[in-house]
Parts: structure tokens; sequence; C-alpha cells
């Protein structure tokens, strides 16, 4: 009997998280810019795009593929993984860079 775990390669997942992190991307760049668009400063956005594109890649399909393993424990339907591999990275691609302040944060303190 085939595992859902089997389903996991990254054959599988890279296209879909891709897919998610663009996604995710976009929303925290759109984000970024409808504030400081109010603010009157949108200068930098093509740079500090850049920057938080290299660390939703870092952070957010790792994170994603981890998260997704554990799903695929606890609840052990192929459409919900497969649905989950997709909004997974929207959701750690956007929250990426607070993940990263957080911890830095969290450092700094300690």
């Amino acid at each position: 009997m085939k595992s859902l775990f089997d389903l996991l390669t990254f054959e599988w997942f890279l296209p879909k998280a891709f897919v998610g992190l663009g996604i995710g991307f976009m929303l925290r760049v759109i984000e970024h810019y409808a504030y400081y668009k109010r603010k009157g400063t949108v200068e930098k956005l093509f740079l500090w795009s850049i920057t938080v594109l290299a660390q939703s890649i870092c952070v957010g399909i790792p994170l994603a593929y981890i998260v997704l393993a554990i799903l695929i424990y606890k609840f052990p339907s192929e459409t919900f993984i497969t649905v989950a591999a997709y909004m997974l990275p929207i959701l750690t691609g956007f929250i990426a860079l607070d993940l990263r302040e957080l911890v830095r944060r969290y450092h700094r303190k300690g």
C-alpha cells in the first residue's frame, strides 16, 4: 500500500511551492507598496523586493515542506495535502520577513 509520504517528493512539491511562493511574495510586495505609497516614499522597491524574495525562498519553502510533512501525518487525505502544498508556501512566503524579524529580535534580547 502506498503512503501519502511517498507523494511528498521534491518533484511533486517544488512546482506547487514556487506557485504558492510567488503568490505570497506578490502579496507582500503589494502590501509594502501600498503602505509606502500612502506615506509618499516608494523608492527602492525593487531592491527591497529582491531581498524579500531571497528570504521567502530560503525560509518559506523549507518551512512549508516541514509543515506539510506534519500535516500528512495528522490529516491523511490526498486532496487536503495537494491544496496545502499550494497554500502553505503562500503563507510562509508572505510571513518569511516577519519570521526573520521575530528571530532577530529574540536573538537580541537573549
